[in-house]
C-alpha cells in the first residue's frame, strides 16, 4: 500500500467521490451529504503541533529527494474533499507517491493553521483547498504563481491534475521569473505590491472571522445572511488574486521595457458590509 493511500484510508477516503456536474465558484458549495455518506470522510484533522509536522514532512522529503506537498483544506469544503479523494486514485496517487511527501492541514473554520501559509511567504490563503509545493532544500514555495487554482479543485479534470503535479515535479518547469534579478527600482515596486497584499490579507482575515464559524455549522443551522456574506468575501478573494497577478505582470513589463517612470495604478475596493 502506498503512503498516499494509507493516509487517505485512515481518514476514510479509500473510494473516489462521485463528482456532481454543477459548480458555482462564488456560491458556497459545502460538502454535500452524499459526499460525506459515500466517503465517511474527514481527511483534514487537527494536530497538536502543525509546524513540527511540517518539519517532519520536509525532512522525509529531503531524505528521499522529493518535494513537500501541503494541502490546506476543510472537511466542510466540497473542493477540499474532491482533491483529497483524487489524491488516492490510481491516476494521481503514483505521481504523488513518487515525487512528493504529502501532508493535509486542517484550517477548521478558516481559523486554524494559517501560520503554515505564512511560513512559506503567503500572507493568507485565498480559498480551500490551497496547495503548497515546497522545495525542502531551500524551504521555498515553488508554485506561488498558480497555487490558488486548487480552490476550484472539483472542476479541475483528472487529466489536468495529473499534468500539473507531473509538471511541478520537474525542476525546469517550476516557478516564475525571479524577482531578485530585477533592478532595485522594479524590486521596490514588487515589494510595494507585497505590502498591498498584506493589507488586503488583513481584510480577508476579518472576513474569515465572520463566515468561518458559519461554515462549521450544519446545513439548516447557518444564519439567513450566510450565503450573501460568503459570496461577498468570495468575489473579493477571486478578484484580488487576479489583480495581484496583473500588477506583477505590469512590473515585469516595465522592467523589460526599461520604463523607469511608469506608476502602478492600484485597485480601490469597496468596504465589506461587516467593515
Amino acid at each position: 500500500m502506498t503512503r498516499i493511500k494509507s493516509i487517505l484510508m485512515m481518514a476514510g477516503l479509500a473510494l473516489p467521490l462521485t463528482i456532481a456536474p454543477t459548480y458555482t465558484a462564488m456560491a458556497f458549495d459545502g460538502a454535500t451529504q452524499a459526499q460525506t455518506e459515500k466517503t465517511n470522510a474527514a481527511p483534514f484533522q487537527p494536530t497538536e503541533n502543525v509546524m513540527a509536522d511540517v518539519d517532519a514532512m520536509l525532512a522525509r522529503a529531503s531524505a528521499q529527494g522529493k518535494l513537500g506537498l501541503i494541502v490546506m483544506g476543510g472537511n466542510w469544503c466540497h473542493d477540499s474533499l474532491a482533491l483529497a479523494t483524487r489524491m488516492g486514485t490510481p491516476e494521481l496517487a503514483p505521481i504523488l507517491e513518487t515525487n512528493y511527501e504529502t501532508m493535509l492541514v486542517d484550517v477548521a473554520g478558516l481559523s486554524d493553521n494559517m501560520d503554515v501559509a505564512r511560513r512559506f511567504g503567503r500572507p493568507v490563503i485565498y480559498g480551500t483547498p490551497t496547495v503548497l509545493i515546497i522545495d525542502p532544500a531551500t524551504q521555498q514555495l515553488v508554485n506561488a504563481h498558480d497555487m490558488h487554482q486548487w480552490r476550484d479543485a472539483e472542476s479541475i479534470s483528472m487529466a489536468d491534475s495529473t499534468a500539473y503535479f507531473t509538471k511541478m515535479a520537474t525542476a525546469a518547469t517550476r516557478g516564475v521569473p525571479q524577482e531578485a534579478a530585477m533592478a532595485p527600482h522594479y524590486a521596490k515596486m514588487m515589494a510595494d505590491i507585497d505590502a498591498f497584499e498584506e493589507a488586503q490579507a488583513k481584510r480577508i482575515y476579518g472576513g474569515f472571522a465572520v463566515v468561518g464559524p458559519m461554515v462549521m455549522m450544519k446545513n439548516g443551522e447557518r444564519p439567513e445572511n450566510f450565503r450573501s456574506l460568503w459570496v461577498e468575501l468570495s468575489k473579493f478573494r477571486y478578484q484580488i488574486t487576479k489583480d495581484l497577478t496583473a500588477l506583477k505582470a505590469e512590473v515585469r513589463s516595465f522592467a523589460a521595457e526599461g520604463n523607469n517612470s511608469a506608476v502602478l495604478a492600484y485597485p480601490n475596493y469597496t468596504p465589506f458590509s461587516w467593515e
